[in-house]
């Protein structure tokens, strides 16, 4: 398989939760077919550090979906711990 560099900056960006991602992987539904990115909500960046992103940061994941890998739905996070009990 090869790959072109589309020298377009990036083609995905979270606009929701930490505003970054990381980790992301792409799984085919059996159910409807549609291609989902899921990735870990997570940004380190703004001097944050590992530290506050591992004891204070998101406990959220970032989806996206699409038809065909080319057109993509807006970012969604999904809430998948609730720390505050």
């Amino acid at each position: 398989m090869h790959w072109k560099d589309l020298g377009n900056g990036p083609v995905l960006v979270s606009d929701v939760g930490e505003k970054g991602v990381r980790d992301p992987f792409i799984v085919r539904s059996r159910i409807d077919r549609k291609f989902h990115i899921i990735a870990t909500d997570l940004r380190i960046a703004n001097g944050k550090g590992w530290d506050t992103a591992q004891y204070e940061g998101s406990t959220g994941l970032i989806t996206w979906e699409s038809e065909d890998l080319i057109n993509w739905s807006k970012a969604q996070r999904v809430e998948m711990m609730n720390m505050n009990g």
